[in-house]
């Protein structure tokens, strides 16, 4: 993995600047990543920090979501993140964690897309069988 800058760690023991945040960012394989992000980052500039970290060259494959009754939903990349944070997130004092050193706001890298797979299975010489199948990245 790469890094662009310190700003991406696996706790939230580092020094939080004036004017910064932890954020938690859960990934598809359900590691955490801690990020120190400007509050008046939006979903770009976060996504873009972690793509970079990840060596992800593909960036519009992905997106940035909220976790609601079970369901992720998107967030807009053009708006700020302390439109989904936490009320308060954006004003208190301190690195926006609790006493548990966990931040109290967190987002999912999730995909942005539901590939169609097709399947050729060959039956016999002549005859093909096409099989669809829904595959979520």
């Amino acid at each position: 993995m790469k890094q662009s800058s310190r700003s991406v760690y696996n706790s939230c023991t580092a020094i939080c600047p004036s004017g910064k945040k932890y954020v938690c960012l859960v990934l598809l394989t359900k590691e955490k990543l801690y990020i120190l992000v400007d509050v008046s980052s939006k979903g770009q500039d976060l996504l873009a920090e972690v793509c970079n970290y990840l060596g992800l060259n593909e960036t519009k494959l992905f997106g940035l979501a909220t976790l609601s009754n079970g369901e992720y939903i998107f967030i807009d990349q053009n708006i700020k993140l302390a439109k989904y944070a936490p009320k308060g997130w954006k004003n208190e004092t301190g690195s926006g964690v609790d006493v548990t050193g966990v931040p109290y706001f967190t987002l999912y890298l999730v995909s942005s897309f539901t590939l169609i797979v097709t399947c050729l299975s060959v039956i016999k010489l002549p005859d093909y069988t096409t099989t669809s199948s829904y595959v979520k990245m």
